[in-house]
């Protein structure tokens, strides 16, 4: 018999709806194949014979297929800020460092810079370099005792497994949309103070702070190596 009136038998006896039911419905994220064996009032043999014919697969490996596609998409949307923005709305430090994230990738595009997801021992590959992005939305005092104290953006001690892996360094002054890409070289105790731009040190326009050269310094990471 061919495949034409089988499709055409099974829509007689049990209505043309079982078609889609059978190769649409059961992509849906909470689909259970026992739904449908009750929907037709079938045996559950008789409901895996009709999916293994309409999509030219058993049941279980669509099972392992359908997993198998998830676990693919989990991983593609942990690599994307903008999913993940969505994901962690409701939370707070999650949220904020998404945020971070889409600065970062907002601002390599409109440089046409190419950036790579990786976030197994690195953040990120840019132009081929690897990176690690740091991102601050709130500056501190020096000195608390002090009223009108210098108020600096501390970007906290860099991991040993951040320290070994990385190139470059991009520290992001969030409240200010200002990066800092700064090289493994530069950076000497693994820990960088940035000043905060509505509050400069005294002494800013004499000596500038160890890091003022690489404020915005995007050519250091597109240069070839």
């Amino acid at each position: 018999m061919k495949r034409s009136d089988k499709i055409n038998r099974l829509k007689a006896k049990y209505g043309d709806e079982i078609i889609s039911d059978f190769t649409v419905t059961v992509w849906l994220k909470d689909f259970k194949l026992k739904t449908l064996t009750q929907k037709y009032n079938i045996l559950s043999d008789t409901s895996k014979k009709i999916f293994e014919f309409l999509n030219s697969t058993t049941y279980h490996e669509f099972l392992t297929k359908k997993r198998t596609q998830k676990k693919t998409q989990i991983i593609a949307d942990k690599k994307d800020p903008y999913k993940r923005f969505e994901h962690s709305k409701g939370t707070n430090n999650v949220h904020k460092g998404t945020l971070g994230e889409i600065r970062l990738f907002e601002a390599c595009k409109e440089k046409n810079i190419d950036i790579i997801p990786v976030f197994n021992r690195i953040d990120y590959k840019i132009n081929g370099k690897k990176v690690e992005l740091k991102t601050r939305f709130s500056s501190v005092r020096t000195d608390y005792s002090r009223k009108n104290s210098r108020r600096f953006y501390n970007f906290g001690r860099i991991s040993d497994k951040e320290w070994k892996n990385l190139e470059f360094l991009i520290c992001l002054i969030f409240p200010h949309n200002l990066f800092y890409i700064i090289p493994k070289s530069a950076v000497t105790s693994r820990r960088v103070s940035l000043p905060d731009p509505n509050n400069p040190p005294i002494t800013y326009k004499l000596r500038p702070p160890k890091y003022e050269p690489y404020k915005e310094a995007w050519y250091l990471i597109t240069e070839k190596k």
